[in-house]
């Protein structure tokens, strides 16, 4: 699990005009908790574990502005996408979602425990204008490189994250972190920004 606190949301929220956050796997709650802090007129959490949606549904019942849903986050965002018409912040940190808090994915397809490349797949489609700031967590999934928290073992990784490239290179800039678990930060090229 990584921290939406390593990257400037306030710089990015003003270069790129972005107005809405946008998470998949809220947890307990953490990194919208830490994105309330900043001017986006509309905040939307999407978590799979029902005792968690329950937990953050509580936590957050007073924000007028913060809607929380349930489901897999590539179902939810293929249905969200569509409907908003603003930039909008995505924050990608659904991968093995609810395990850091007990829930089981053994019965769960291999999309809904590794999501990210069903995630983006729906982002690309739906949001092909390409004015959205991605920031992704847990890199070392798909990578050997050095990261700061360490290699995973082969067991648990994915063979590489070009997909990532596939959806996104004619429309943003790509820029990869060893810091913490590894992050990617997609970034709208400047004849898409405007």
């Amino acid at each position: 699990m990584g921290l939406l606190s390593f990257f400037d949301i306030e710089a990015n929220i003003k270069h790129y005009s972005l107005k809405v956050f946008c998470e998949s796997g809220t947890g307990e709650g953490v990194s919208l908790s830490h994105a309330l802090n900043f001017p986006f007129e509309e905040f939307y959490s999407v978590e799979i574990c029902p005792d968690l949606f329950k937990l953050v549904c509580n936590k957050f019942w007073n924000k007028e502005n913060v809607h929380i849903y349930t489901g897999n986050s590539f179902d939810f965002l293929s249905s969200f996408c569509p409907k908003v018409h603003v930039p909008i912040m995505f924050w990608l940190d659904a991968h093995l979602p609810g395990v850091d808090y007990g829930y089981s994915l053994q019965k769960h397809t291999p999309d809904v425990v590794m999501p990210l490349e069903k995630e983006l797949e729906a982002i690309a489609k739906f949001r092909p204008e390409g004015k959205d700031v991605i920031l992704i967590d847990d890199l070392r999934f798909y990578s050997t490189e050095n990261f700061e928290s360490g290699i995973l073992s082969e067991e648990w990784r994915l063979p590489n994250y070009d997909f990532v490239y596939d959806y996104f290179d004619n429309t943003h800039n790509i820029k990869k972190y060893l810091n913490n678990e590894g992050y990617l930060k997609l970034t709208p090229k400047e004849k898409y920004n405007g």
